[in-house]
């Protein structure tokens, strides 16, 4: 990327996102008068006898009270017209836009979020569709309404930039992820665009995908198995019977079978997707983020060694050809050499067309709290 996330942080969530802006300004607004109320003031500090509550327990607001959040209102549009001006008139032309300007990466920050409902709140309101995470390679349990956990990996490992879930038929056209709690120290977020890192790539590697595409593979033990080191099918699935467990396999197409308790199944997938907006054919897999390699070198099997198809999640060739060492690592260099990273703040949301920017967590020391959003459009 030409230029830094600091530059996008004062000005992408500016430009191009009006509905996702007045949703913000509507959501701090919602919040303030439910602080207010619950803690059993007046909504409307000019005069609070004028706030009434009607016999059904509705709450009533004065007229003078709207008259008072138009004008905030009304500020706050004035300063977001000429902060957009001010980005259209100044902003560098750069690879974080689509050709018609829209934006692909936002960053929120001041918002009254402090917590994973709060967080919930937000994303809830903005009008797309919730994702399940049912059938995602990481561990992670819902904790609110469409919103889960972070990543619960040893905070030693850093994961890639990676697309969520490009290793499946399904996946979320979203992602959103809110700093809870920032560490004490690393755990920043790279972010990586893939029209970027996609033209770094051995052209001869790229064809070769595309005419042989990727054949994802999966290794899930119970959770009671000595080798369930990361992740089980049960929690996988999220459930406990192994007929759920098929008739989601079988609507999404997939191969299985069971070895005892233990679940195999996979699946070949084009390295490319075309945008369901734009049409534009992308770069989007996780050819190397799930490649066995990853697993091999957490501590969780510093004292189990596997077969790479004995691991939770593998990539070769959609015959069934091991991927080369040297094919593995120019992807994640090609990637790494495109990304960007920037420090959270607490409370701040990341909010990206997630087919288009890769995410990731450098690792970090000290108590680290994320939640996640995935949606639909």
């Amino acid at each position: 990327m030409d230029n830094s996330f600091g530059y996008l942080n004062g000005l992408v969530y500016l430009h191009g996102v009006h509905v996702l802006v007045i949703t913000s300004l509507k959501y701090m607004a919602i919040h303030q008068l439910k602080t207010q109320m619950s803690a059993g003031n007046s909504t409307c500090p000019l005069d609070p006898t004028l706030d009434k509550q009607n016999s059904n327990g509705h709450f009533q607001v004065h007229w003078i009270h709207w008259i008072q959040w138009t004008i905030r209102l009304a500020i706050s549009m004035a300063l977001y017209i000429y902060m957009t001006s001010m980005c259209l008139s100044l902003r560098p032309c750069n690879t974080w836009y689509e050709k018609n300007g829209i934006v692909v990466a936002i960053l929120f920050r001041g918002l009254p979020n402090a917590n994973e409902r709060d967080f919930s709140e937000w994303a809830n309101n903005l009008g797309y569709e919730p994702f399940s995470y049912v059938g995602g390679v990481v561990p992670r349990n819902e904790i609110e309404p469409n919103v889960s956990e972070g990543a619960q990996d040893d905070s030693v490992i850093t994961f890639e930039p990676h697309n969520e879930m490009a290793y499946s038929p399904r996946f979320p056209k979203i992602f959103s992820i809110s700093c809870l709690k920032k560490s004490q120290w690393g755990g920043e977020t790279a972010i990586c665009d893939n029209r970027d890192f996609h033209v770094k790539l051995d052209p001869a590697f790229v064809q070769k995908c595309e005419d042989r595409e990727i054949r994802y593979w999966n290794c899930l033990h119970s959770k009671d198995s000595y080798k369930n080191r990361y992740q089980s099918w049960q929690m996988r699935f999220k459930t406990e019977d192994k007929d759920n467990v098929n008739d989601f396999l079988k609507s999404q197409n997939y191969h299985y079978s069971w070895e005892e308790n233990t679940l195999f199944y996979w699946k070949n997938l084009s390295p490319t997707k075309a945008h369901p907006i734009s049409g534009k054919q992308l770069w989007f897999n996780q050819l190397s983020s799930v490649h066995a390699s990853y697993y091999d070198d957490i501590p969780s099997y510093e004292d189990l060694r596997l077969a790479y198809k004995e691991y939770p999640a593998h990539t070769t060739y959609g015959d069934g050809e091991e991927f080369a060492e040297h094919e593995i690592d120019n992807h994640r260099r090609c990637i790494w050499e495109s990304a960007v990273g920037f420090d959270w703040q607490n409370g701040d949301i990341l909010f990206l067309d997630q087919m288009i920017v890769q995410h990731s967590r450098l690792s970090f020391q000290g108590d680290r709290r994320v939640g996640v959003s995935l949606l639909n459009y």
